[in-house]
Order: structure tokens, then sequence, then C-alpha cells
């Protein structure tokens, strides 16, 4: 136990010897409340003394007493709030801790590869032959230009690599196109020039399945409508129920790459609230990381339980 140097209490003046660096009076019952008391009414004055701020979104002068705030606390200024630290977190993750974990990785490659390809053979597959130093690279291409052919699409590469090397091909409609076996056989991705012209997505489908299977029997559900507010089209539309949902990919919805106006999802909504319809959107990314949290929003929308 550390030992400290003996002091005077502030309180009654009698010299003591703490038991802790922050001591500040003796054991005696009556120092102790004092010191007590005297430590709230200090954090009491604190909390009533009032700053006068300037909130730093709208401009609008408020009073508060925490001297660190900075917005007024109007709903669209939390709302402006929630956005700016959300921005804050994505760019900090983005600058600091994806190439953190890059770099881990980096150095740890041959350990992590090693632990997973034990796990792979051990945990997963215990009753597979392990093939040492055997090529497998003929078994795998002739498995992927079956993946492509079973669905009409020439592959024109005669090399694979992994499931995210670029690979030419070709579809059906003679379409040149680049893609990958990750993209094309997991994320259910088609040509592209194809995909402008009416392809639904894998995750759509989904979504449209599961739409379907929440509902009774009998209620309507159209996929890719386009009566509703044309010439705008509308992935899932739901009569009886007042409601359309559209599932937005990054790449093909974004300005850059999709060609959509920036204000494009706006004013679909606008056009479905002028119908008395509700339209709920659906990102890419929130499906893919949180599918449970999407179905359940869906539910909700659509006033079911589950069934």
């Amino acid at each position: 136990m550390a030992k400290y140097n003996s002091r005077v209490c502030t309180m009654c003046g009698t010299e003591y010897v703490p038991t802790s660096p922050n001591q500040k009076s003796c054991e005696k019952r009556g120092c102790r409340s004092e010191i007590r008391r005297r430590a709230e009414r200090g954090r009491y004055k604190k909390r009533q003394q009032q700053y006068c701020k300037v909130c730093v979104i709208c401009g609008v002068e408020f009073k508060t007493t925490d001297s660190r705030r900075r917005y007024c606390g109007s709903a669209e200024c939390e709302k402006e709030r929630n956005l700016r630290s959300s921005r804050k977190t994505e760019e900090s993750r983005r600058i600091k801790r994806i190439p953190e974990r890059k770099q881990y990785y980096l150095k740890n490659k041959e350990g992590i590869l090693s632990s997973r390809k034990k796990y792979y053979r051990e945990v997963l597959h215990p009753d597979r032959e392990v093939r040492e130093g055997q090529s497998t690279f003929k078994l795998k291409y002739d498995f992927i230009k079956q993946v492509f052919s079973a669905e009409k699409y020439t592959l024109l590469d005669t090399e694979y690599v992994n499931n995210h090397t670029k690979l030419n091909v070709t579809c059906p409609k003679g379409h040149p196109w680049v893609t990958t076996v990750h993209l094309f056989k997991d994320g259910g991705i088609r040509c592209v020039r194809c995909t402008q012209k009416g392809f639904t997505s894998k995750a759509e489908k989904e979504l449209l399945d599961f739409v379907e299977s929440v509902l009774p029997e009998g209620v309507d559900v159209f996929s890719r409508y386009k009566y509703l507010i044309s010439p705008y089209e509308v992935d899932i539309y739901i009569p009886a129920k007042n409601l359309a949902i559209e599932y937005c990919g990054l790449y093909w919805h974004s300005e850059v790459a999709g060609g959509k106006p920036k204000k494009y999802h706006y004013e679909k909504m606008i056009a479905c609230n002028e119908k008395g319809v509700r339209l709920i959107t659906i990102f890419e990314d929130e499906y893919l990381n949180m599918p449970e949290v999407v179905k359940s929003r869906i539910q909700n929308a659509l006033k079911v339980h589950d069934r």
C-alpha cells in the first residue's frame, strides 16, 4: 500500500495521514461530509449557470447550462446533427480504421489464411481429403465455364484465378461485358445493357418473395409497376396497402454511373405521396448488411406479423 506525507485538514486544521492522493480532509465524519456537500454545491452552481449560445446550423440564439453544447435542439437541427455525426464517423472509418485493418491483414496475412484453412478442414469439412500440392485449375475453370453457360453466357477468357478475377463474357444477346464470378454467381448481377431494360436483381427478387410470403393470399403484389407515377417505375407495389417499395442498387442508382438526377428519389417519393401511396426506399448496402432490419421495417409498414 502506498504511503503519503501528512497533511492538514482543510476543514478542522487537524494534521492527518491521507490514504489516497486526492484526500482533502481527515477521517472525521463531519469533515468528510462537509467536503462532499461543498463539492455537490459547486456542481449544482455549475449546472445552474446559463450560457448564451448560437446554433451552428440554424443560427438561432439559445440558452443552455452545458458549456459545450453547439446545437439548439430543434427537430431539424437534431436531424442535421445526427447526419453530421454519422458522416464524421464514416469519414473516420474510411481514413483511419479501414487502412489500419488492411495493414494488420497484410502484416498477418499468412497466419490469418492458415487459421482459415485449419477451420475449413477441421471444423467445416473434416471428412474431406486434403490434397496438398495438387493443382485444381482445370476443375475450377471447367466449373466456372459451366456457371456462365448454364445461363447462355459465353466465357471468353481461358484463365481463372479466384472469385474476384475480372472475366470477359458475352451475354445471350451478344453484349460484351466484364464481371467477376462473385458478382455473377453470388450477387445475381447480369449484363449491364440488358439490366437497363428491365432486369430484376437477386436482392430485389428476394424482397418481392418476402412481401408475397407475409401477405395473406389474394393480395395483389406487382413487380416493376409503371402505371402509378408514370413515367417513373416502382419496383414493388401493393395497392391494398397503398405501399410501394423501391430497391436502389448503389451503382445504377447513382448520379454518375446510373445517370440519375440529384433529386431522383425525392421526386419519386413526392409523386407517390400525391397519389396517397407511401414509398419505402431501400438501398443496397442497407439490405446486404442488415436484411432482418429491412424486412422488419417492411412488415411494420404492411402491418402484418410473422406467419
